[in-house]
């Protein structure tokens, strides 16, 4: 919890000094998203991914995660509505192989085209940006 002040413009005769309300607050909308519990999302140091449940069949599944909060997380693929996932890692969740390498080649293509996207300009392009004046 966290103290926030608001300034009230006008006069408002039920606002007393110190009163205390429970707030949410929104920090972005999305119209149509896939989320799970964020327990369902288990990492290691260059993917996530779940485990699905087909029937008696289960796999690990890759996937690509956006937003989240302290319980849910929005899966951008890799996941589907209605699909069921393990919330605890099965015993034998180490040996499956993964499923959704398509899914890791692209997040990787989209990190390095954010990356190029963002490269420092050449020192070229800096002084045609910035021409030096010669008076």
């Amino acid at each position: 919890m966290f103290e926030v002040k608001i300034n009230v413009s006008g006069n408002e005769p039920e606002l007393k000094p110190s009163m205390t309300t429970s707030n949410i607050i929104q920090t972005d909308y999305l119209d149509s998203a896939v989320y799970v519990s964020i327990e369902s999302v288990f990492k290691n140091d260059s993917l996530s991914y779940v485990f699905k449940v087909d029937g008696r069949k289960i796999t690990r599944q890759i996937v690509e995660t956006s937003i989240e909060n302290e319980s849910y997380v929005v899966v951008k693929q890799g996941v589907n509505e209605g699909d069921e996932l393990c919330l605890v890692e099965p015993n034998e969740g180490e040996s499956l192989p993964f499923t959704g390498l398509e899914i890791y080649e692209d997040i990787k293509n989209k990190e390095k085209l954010a990356k190029e996207s963002k490269a420092p300009i050449s020192g070229d392009k800096i002084a045609e940006i910035n021409p030096k004046s010669s008076n």
